[in-house]
């Protein structure tokens, strides 16, 4: 699949196949795109827990719903919990913190790795992080921003994609 084709099909997925697990290969294949995602300095300012099964799986299907939503992931096979590290920057970048834009990136390359090998993702962040942190064994001192869905979707999981107009979004100036 062609980038654009690719991100014309992603799309978050609330429904998810409880019966089929995510193959291991696949979830080191995303990691592994993820790990080449671009970041400040080449800061890396992340780890990825990533979790396919046994208890610590309900751990964090409950966690994931700590905040009285994301109930959906209960049929959610994989999960891969990002959490910040600490970086130090060189003063010649300013005094910018880099780490959210980087979280960003790498989160959009977990998500657009999953698609290209057919299947669907969903990013979480409304969830205490504190109790995803427990969930997976990441230091209480961590900040864990986000975790992604991973699994294959149920039969008719995706709604219409809808997106703002072009002109509402871009100024395209070219002269």
């Amino acid at each position: 699949m062609d980038f654009f084709a690719l991100a014309a099909a992603r799309s978050s997925c609330r429904a998810f196949d409880p019966n089929t697990a995510v193959d291991p290969a696949d979830l080191r294949r995303i990691t592994e795109a993820a790990r080449l995602s671009p970041s400040a300095c080449n800061s890396q300012p992340w780890h990825f827990t990533v979790v396919s099964g046994g208890p610590v799986l309900e751990a964090v299907r409950t966690a994931a719903q700590s905040l009285g939503i994301n109930t959906f992931t209960a049929d959610c096979p994989a999960f891969i919990v990002i959490n910040e590290e600490p970086v130090e920057l060189p003063e010649r970048v300013g005094d910018k913190r880099y780490a959210p834009y980087d979280l960003g990136i790498v989160t959009a390359h977990i998500c657009l790795a999953a698609q290209e090998l057919g299947l669907s993702t969903c990013i979480l962040g409304g969830f205490s992080g504190s109790k995803m942190a427990k969930a997976c064994g990441i230091d209480s001192s961590k900040y864990v921003p986000l975790a992604v869905c991973v699994g294959h979707a149920a039969s008719g999981a995706f709604r219409e994609k809808s997106r703002k107009r072009m002109g509402a979004l871009a100024t395209f100036i070219e002269e």
